[in-house]
């Protein structure tokens, strides 16, 4: 789950909490800094690295997982 460090919108507080909460503990929290509501256009870069990070992570994961020998 990737939120935003200045969100005052949908604050962890008022809004994301709960649904924080709820999530399965496999769930990485990552907090983007700097930015608010829309961090796409607050700061496009720090967002698509972002999720550049967590594409490759998951498709190491996913390489690991295809070439173990219990995969």
């Amino acid at each position: 789950m990737i939120l935003s460090e200045f969100d005052t919108f949908a604050t962890r507080e008022d809004c994301m909490q709960r649904l924080i909460d709820e999530l399965p503990d496999h769930v990485e929290e990552i907090t983007l800094p700097g930015v608010g509501h829309i961090p796409m256009l607050e700061n496009p870069e720090i967002v698509a690295d972002a999720l550049r990070a967590h594409l490759h992570k998951a498709t190491m994961d996913e390489t690991r997982s295809a070439t173990s020998p219990t995969g």
